[in-house]
């Protein structure tokens, strides 16, 4: 026979043993029969759900093998065409300048006779043996100190202008003057005084248009 017993945890009989034919507990008149007839439910076991079968183990596919491809043989390049050459051309020039009109010089004598240069160069003097000076002194007055080849003017290009030159004379000649050096250019200029000889004896005025 089951021993009675209080299943009231409240109780301070809880889980003791009652009297035979009790239907309360006598402490805390809970119903004995209630308690036990209501037996606890049994816990419906938990549902195991199925586990799918483990996947196969991966296995990597092998690679593919390389089979290199064939080496093409190049196609040779047409040939080029021969690059026509032309001959330079030659260097530009440019045609001088042209130069200046040459002025014309005047050797006026003091006496008023009027000598004029007609080329680039020419000798003054007088005429002795051989000698033909361009411009002669041989019909002035006191010619005698003039030498054969006194002096000699020229035309300069480069300073375009005219010069003088002593021919290394026996008495010498000046501009306004001033004796000049022997073989050595003195530049003439309009208005300038040309004494040949000394004493002044032969003068001119420089004359340049």
């Amino acid at each position: 026979m089951t021993p009675i017993k209080c299943r009231n945890p409240d109780c301070d009989y809880f889980n003791r043993t009652l009297p035979n034919g009790s239907q309360h507990c006598p402490w805390c008149g809970e119903d004995v029969h209630f308690r036990s007839s209501s037996a606890p439910a049994q816990q419906a076991a938990p549902s195991v759900r199925p586990q799918p079968p483990p996947a196969p183990a991966y296995s990597p596919p092998d690679p593919p093998r390389f089979t290199p491809a064939p080496i093409a043989t190049p196609i040779p390049s047409p040939p080029r065409p021969p690059v026509e050459r032309y001959p330079e051309p030659a260097p530009y020039h440019a045609p001088p300048a042209p130069r200046a009109a040459k002025p014309l010089l005047r050797l006026i004598h003091s006496s008023g006779r009027d000598l004029s240069l007609a080329t680039e160069t020419a000798l003054i003097g007088c005429r002795r043996g051989t000698t033909r000076p361009e411009l002669d002194l041989t019909d002035l007055p006191n010619a005698h100190v003039v030498s054969r080849e006194h002096a000699r003017i020229s035309w300069d290009p480069n300073s375009q202008g005219y010069t003088l030159v002593d021919l290394n004379s026996r008495n010498g000649t000046f501009l306004n003057g001033s004796p000049l050096a022997p073989r050595q250019a003195y530049p003439l200029r309009n208005g300038d005084q040309v004494q040949l000889g000394r004493d002044d004896l032969v003068h001119f005025t420089v004359s340049i248009l």
